[in-house]
């Protein structure tokens, strides 16, 4: 009888511990093709180790996040990176969902930006005997 509730409690006592991390969870679409899914978008946790990728239905999922206070931020090659502040409570689900964009370069920064073409011509005339 004694092992049987030394078991009981030792099974009640790892599950209350197990789940004071929280999760953040969501899905990214890509608003410049008709709302699809983002796939294989980049989802960290800024200054962190926490980091996931968007599956083919643009969801992620990131588990045993400590309860605080994150940036998250979103990126995809020549889209806007999203930065977003989230909170992960104890126990508890955060679901982002949100949209990304293309990025958008106008001629204006390319004509004043600091690339400059330069030539030089180097030329020698030699008077044969």
């Amino acid at each position: 009888m004694k092992n049987v509730l030394f078991l009981l409690a030792l099974f009640v006592s790892v599950g209350l511990f197990s789940q004071t991390e929280g999760v953040v969870q969501g899905t990214i679409i890509d608003l410049e093709a008709n709302n699809e899914p983002l796939l294989f978008a980049d989802v960290t946790l800024k200054d962190t180790a926490w980091h996931a990728q968007t599956n083919f239905r643009g969801n992620f999922e990131i588990t045993d996040v400590t309860p605080g206070v994150y940036t998250l931020e979103v990126s995809y090659l020549g889209y806007e990176t999203l930065v977003i502040s989230v909170e992960v409570n104890e126990r508890g689900v955060t679901k982002i969902d949100r949209g990304m964009g293309a990025k958008t370069i106008s001629l204006g920064d390319v004509a004043d930006s600091d690339l400059k073409v330069q030539s030089t011509a180097i030329a020698s005339i030699e008077k044969e005997d």
